[in-house]
């Protein structure tokens, strides 16, 4: 995939990871609710049961874990293929190896991911694949792919230079 791409990944807690989970639950709802046994039940259940305390706000509080989720993922897809992931800021992650290369991630407001990438190295680009593929994996849900229309591609970027 990796070249003038964009993705859409959306989330399935159906097949989610446990211990990102555990990790999401922690951030947003505390220690108190990250256990493996509640973390099992929504990946049992593929929905989020929030307890009492919540009532009211449930939706939000969903979507935050939602979120937190698909950043606990992208954070462990990228650190096991050698990629460094890195905040713009609120919910967009640049993600880079060895300087080179950059893919640009933003996690959608219902933790659906968004990853859009220019050329990728040869030398990078089986890694942006393993990468691509465990979070694809992680994350559990449908992928879409578009072509990358606001890059040029390298057979237009080969041409112009021919001129």
């Amino acid at each position: 995939m990796p070249c003038y791409y964009i993705q859409v990944i959306s989330l399935n807690l159906e097949v989610s990871d446990t211990l990102a989970l555990m990790a999401a639950l922690a951030e947003i709802l505390g220690e108190r609710y990250a256990t493996r046994q509640y973390a099992s039940q929504i990946a049992r259940d593929g929905e989020i049961q929030l307890p009492s305390d919540y009532a009211g706000i449930e939706g939000q509080t969903v979507a935050q874990i939602k979120r937190a989720y698909a950043k606990h993922v992208l954070l462990r897809a990228s650190s096991k293929f050698g990629w460094q992931a890195r905040s713009k800021g609120g919910t967009g992650f640049t993600v880079t190896r060895r300087g080179a290369d950059a893919i640009d991630v933003d996690i959608l407001e219902d933790g659906r991911v968004k990853v859009t990438t220019n050329e990728i190295s040869a030398g990078n680009h089986r890694a942006a694949d393993g990468m691509l593929a465990l979070l694809g994996k992680l994350m559990g849900g449908n992928i879409t792919r578009d072509r990358n229309k606001r890059t040029k591609t390298r057979t237009g970027i080969r041409a112009q230079v021919a001129r």
